[in-house]
């Protein structure tokens, strides 16, 4: 069996707390340095391409 493992980045950035208004954009680095850009589903208020990493 394989264990693989990755750090997830998440920023408030000085916005409100809100539902309404938190940015759902963060990062994933994986061991080896992979940094993928995700955010929650756009049905949940994130980005519809989350490009940023």
């Amino acid at each position: 069996m394989s264990e693989h493992s990755a750090t997830i980045d998440w920023n408030r950035n000085g916005r409100d707390f809100t539902c309404e208004s938190y940015d759902r954009d963060h990062t994933w680095t994986f061991a080896g340095g992979a940094v993928v850009g995700a955010s929650a589903a756009p049905g949940f208020r994130g980005s519809p391409n989350p490009d940023y990493a």
